[in-house]
């Protein structure tokens, strides 16, 4: 590809008869001719559910365009723009899209597994123009295996999208929303996930050595990852609270809860959906940055509006204050699972009972 623009025009009329004689094609070889368009554009083609498999597009402008539920498997989009043009619901099944740009185009729920989307190599030098799809929404759409690397992937929506085992090596994904999206075995190497969102994202057995997580949210299912992947953000959590970055503060970063005298913790979930193991993994997060003597109490509400998210309220007294602290009487809690049974929550100065217990302090792991 030279990098010039098409400079071919297919409408609707041009393309329906290309399309015809690409599909006696796929019949028969004999009888008919692939689909092949170099530097061209197509504009405000619109089809349904047709066969378009091993078509080529190649330096391709598709503008104003619908191909719902098009058959595209194999097909090859390299160094072809997308603008304004919707694919929802279409088989890409290895198709290539070495190199493409897309740019205000819908990919919902489009089926992208073992898709070539990497770099396109533009010279015989070595140059390379990595895939854009910023701002692009492929909202479920399903990625799984696909290649990704160095693409451009910022601020799009990626929510629930299926992108197991894919590799994401020096992606841009700043900013892109990655809520319930499976990442399972995904190659992150690299890959900046600087303010994203990741809520509810299954991120086990991904790989994200040196990843950029600045500000990345991660706010439920935490308890259910690998062991690794938990420390790795764990330790994101305590940059944030702690160092922060020049540019990138956050809103802890000149608090030190180290010296609070009273820290009281709210889980607010949906019915059904607060896990206890999920509430121990807050609780004993929290108490990493408190005072080992700080009066902790912990407290549970619901909220369906919710949904599968989980809200994490805390607020830390005593944060400047010196001097003598008052003991706070003894908080009774009416649990309202089968039982009912009434339990206290001992203060800083009352004796704790029960295996691992530390005095003057709860100790949440034995929930």
């Amino acid at each position: 590809m030279n990098g010039k623009l098409p400079t071919q025009t297919v409408d609707r009329a041009a393309f329906d008869e290309l399309y015809k004689k690409h599909e006696r094609f796929l019949a028969n070889p004999r009888n008919g001719t692939r689909l092949l368009l170099a530097n061209t554009t197509i504009e405000k083609v619109q089809t349904t559910a047709v066969d378009l498999r091993n078509a080529c597009f190649l330096n391709v402008t598709f503008h104003d365009c619908s191909f719902w539920r098009t058959n595209f498997a194999e097909a090859d989009f390299e160094l072809s723009t997308v603008l304004a043009t919707s694919l929802e619901g279409s088989n890409l099944r290895k198709a290539r899209l070495r190199g493409i740009r897309l740019r205000g185009s819908n990919l919902k729920h489009t089926d992208l597994t073992d898709a070539d989307i990497g770099p396109a190599t533009l010279t015989l030098a070595g140059g390379t123009q990595s895939a854009d799809l910023s701002e692009v929404d492929l909202e479920r759409a399903r990625l799984a295996n696909a290649n990704l690397e160095n693409a451009d992937l910022r601020h799009s929506n990626l929510f629930e999208c299926d992108l197991q085992g894919a590799i994401l090596r020096g992606a841009n994904l700043r900013g892109a929303n990655l809520s319930g999206a499976n990442l399972a075995g995904a190659d992150l190497r690299g890959a900046n996930l600087s303010n994203c969102q990741l809520r509810n994202a299954k991120i086990a057995d991904c790989n994200l050595s040196e990843a950029k997580l600045h500000g990345a949210q991660v706010f439920l299912g935490l308890s259910s990852f690998d062991k690794d992947t938990q420390q790795k953000l764990l330790s994101h959590v305590q940059w944030v609270m702690s160092e922060g970055r020049k540019g990138h503060r956050a809103a802890f970063r000149d608090v030190d809860l180290s010296g609070a005298k009273g820290v009281l913790v709210l889980v607010t979930a949906a019915k059904g959906s607060l896990k206890l193991s999920e509430s121990k993994l807050a609780m004993n997060t929290i108490r990493a940055y408190a005072s080992p003597e700080a009066h902790v109490i912990y407290g549970a509400a619901y909220d369906d509006s919710l949904g599968d998210e989980m809200r994490v309220t805390v607020v830390a007294t005593g944060l400047s204050r010196q001097g003598a602290r008052r003991t706070a009487p003894p908080l009774q809690v009416l649990r309202t699972g089968t039982d009912n049974v009434p339990f206290h929550v001992p203060t800083v100065n009352a004796a704790v009972h029960g295996p691992g217990a530390a005095h003057g302090q709860p100790d949440y792991h034995s929930m």
